[in-house]
């Protein structure tokens, strides 16, 4: 009786020390915190922090996200317990993600608080701008949480990796296709169990990551071939990583029977900053002026307000064979930040899969914008970030391939003349 005793208290004792290490409490996250925002700002350039678009803080319930996959998500202490710690012995199986039901267009910033419960094995992933390459949300088509329905699958989408098991790496991938895009030191080790900070600021083709304030991954997306084109899992073509995919969802991923806690999750929208000197100096080419062309029927309007110029240009949704063209001059060698400018008065008459293709010399990316978010219609949005020597072909091209009108009004071009 004794010996039953004692090993019934062995087992209370575990599970006490199992419950207290997968239910922190949120005041046990204070240090870090204090740690991570001690005096710092994302850094986008000609960007500023603006509005906060949406928050989790798990106080309630989960009704705001989706699980696939062999997964367990729940509210514990009001944090997020998430885990892929699947009873499947079949290492494929043991992964999965869950979805935040909330949609976002760059650009914009995401931050959230993360803490591995595992020190010995593990995966951990963040995916942003996911969307379906057939235009729908990631909502509405069904996945299983296998590795291989974002390799070959309908998934758009950049994500990027941390504590990872076996390795001092930290990847940030894109999707179609298993693209290495950017590979920095792991800011997570294996062995990490204490609260971080994660901020991910995404603006057209220029994408970063940090973590407890410090910059782990600067990358801007020009469609190159991938990195490390061969090793493992790159036998997948890649003469380019496809188009830059700028809106969509926001989800977790683990792999590896990965157990993790979760908490405040925040998105700022990021506003264009542009000074009167860099204004000054940009190349803007209206839909009246002597570098813009167009094919098919574009009609004028001034319906809607904010736009550039005298008027801006409409056309219905179609085949793509209706185009609108800017073509601009540029003077000097450099990187170019590149917008394009667009107007609306309700989303009902936009298209949300507007396509422009982006041409520097040898560089041709194209990305898709959704034209029904009135908040950013009569603004400045920008595409990107692009390399120019002179002699170099330049355009920006709008087709009529879409799911709704589109609209032409203006296009702008600045020399980063920062260092």
């Amino acid at each position: 009786m004794k010996q039953f005793k004692i090993s019934i208290s062995i087992i209370i004792t575990i599970l006490v020390f199992i419950q207290c290490n997968s239910s922190t409490n949120k005041n046990d996250k204070k240090e870090i915190q204090e740690k991570s925002e001690n005096g710092h700002v994302v850094d986008m350039p000609f960007f500023k922090k603006g509005e906060l678009l949406a928050s989790e803080d798990f106080s309630d319930n989960l009704d705001k996200w989706m699980t696939e996959g062999d997964v367990t998500a729940r509210i514990d202490s009001g944090l997020l317990y998430f885990s892929s710690d699947s009873s499947q012995s079949d290492r494929r199986y043991q992964k999965g993600n869950i979805w935040w039901r909330f949609y976002v267009q760059s650009p914009y910033i995401l931050e959230y608080e993360y803490k591995s419960l595992n020190n010995n094995r593990g995966l951990s992933m963040v995916f942003w701008n996911s969307f379906g390459l057939d235009g729908k949300n990631v909502f509405q088509w069904e996945r299983t949480g296998l590795y291989d329905e974002y390799i070959n699958g309908n998934l758009h989408a950049y994500h990027v990796s941390y504590h990872r098991f076996n390795s001092n790496l930290s990847n940030i991938r894109k999707a179609p296709g298993f693209h290495l895009v950017s590979s920095q030191e792991d800011p997570i080790p294996q062995s990490d169990t204490n609260w971080h900070k994660i901020k991910i600021a995404t603006a057209g083709n220029h994408q970063k990551v940090y973590c407890d304030g410090k910059l782990v991954h600067d990358f801007i997306d020009e469609s190159k071939t991938c990195m490390n084109e061969g090793e493992w899992m790159h036998t997948i073509p890649c003469s380019g990583t496809g188009d830059v995919p700028l809106y969509g969802a926001i989800g977790i991923r683990h792999t590896q029977k990965q157990q993790a806690l979760y908490d405040n999750f925040k998105i700022y929208r990021l506003d264009v900053d542009i000074s009167t000197k860099q204004m000054k100096n940009a190349i803007i080419i209206d839909n009246n002026d002597a570098g813009f062309s167009k094919k098919g029927e574009w009609k004028a309007s001034t319906r809607d307000k904010a736009y550039e110029g005298e008027n801006y240009l409409w056309c219905k949704n179609g085949d793509g064979s209706a185009k609108a063209v800017f073509s601009p001059k540029l003077p000097n060698d450099g990187k170019y930040r590149v917008y394009i400018k667009w107007v609306a008065s309700k989303p009902s008459d936009r298209a949300t899969n507007a396509k422009y293709t982006v041409k520097f010399g040898d560089v041709i990316q194209s990305m898709k914008v959704d034209l029904t978010q009135l908040e950013q219609a009569g603004k400045w949005f920008m595409l990107g970030e692009y390399s120019y020597s002179i002699g170099d072909d330049v355009s920006v091209t709008l087709t009529n391939k879409a799911d709704n009108t589109v609209v032409a009004d203006a296009a702008m071009f600045i020399l980063n003349k920062n260092k």
